[in-house]
């Protein structure tokens, strides 16, 4: 007479457990390394896209005084992500744009805002906000860089240094690009 087992055993349950077990083991921190990847992946994305609009916003606005009636900009305070969504003269997305000469604001240069403050910004992958570094205002070749202070959360990219005095110790994890305009 045949019998039929309708039950796994007690061994046969800690075999397949501890199989299961194993192989969350190996797959975790695959997983995990691929959720890194992807965060450094969507931030450089953000950071070219930056890069491209900061590049036109320098070619429309860099023979113009940004000290308008209604703001006190200086040349310390060129690079202003907000600046890629208002006017920095008149704080809205009014433009002042001189087709004659090709000079203005002639904006916005970004259509959407990552970051959910009352200020329109950019923020990473990690849900930070993106520092624009103007290392010296002075120099006639403007050294710019937009920084992500990348999965730790700490900026190790000194502000007032040289981009190409820039070393792998002193980048850390940071994720940056770096813009050199004349």
């Amino acid at each position: 007479m045949k019998t039929t087992r309708l039950a796994l055993t007690l061994v046969e349950l800690i075999v397949v457990l501890s199989v299961l077990a194993a192989l969350a083991a190996i797959t975790v921190p695959l997983c995990d390394n691929q959720l890194i990847s992807a965060s450094e992946t969507a931030t450089r994305t953000t950071l070219a896209e930056l890069q491209v609009s900061l590049q036109q916003y320098w070619k429309d606005t860099k023979f113009i005084a940004l000290d308008g009636v209604l703001t006190a900009a200086s040349e310390n305070e060129r690079f202003e992500i907000e600046w890629m969504f208002h006017n920095p003269t008149t704080g809205d997305a009014t433009r002042s744009f001189d087709k004659n000469s090709g000079l203005g604001w002639n904006g916005p240069y970004l259509l959407v805002a990552t970051s959910n403050t009352s200020q329109p910004g950019l923020v990473d992958a990690w849900n930070r906000p993106l520092q624009v570094h103007y290392v010296n205002p002075a120099d006639s070749l403007k050294d710019v860089r937009v920084v992500s202070a990348g999965e730790n959360g700490v900026i190790d990219i000194p502000a007032n240094v040289a981009t190409s005095a820039l070393t792998p110790s002193s980048i850390g994890d940071d994720l940056y690009v770096a813009l050199r305009l004349r």
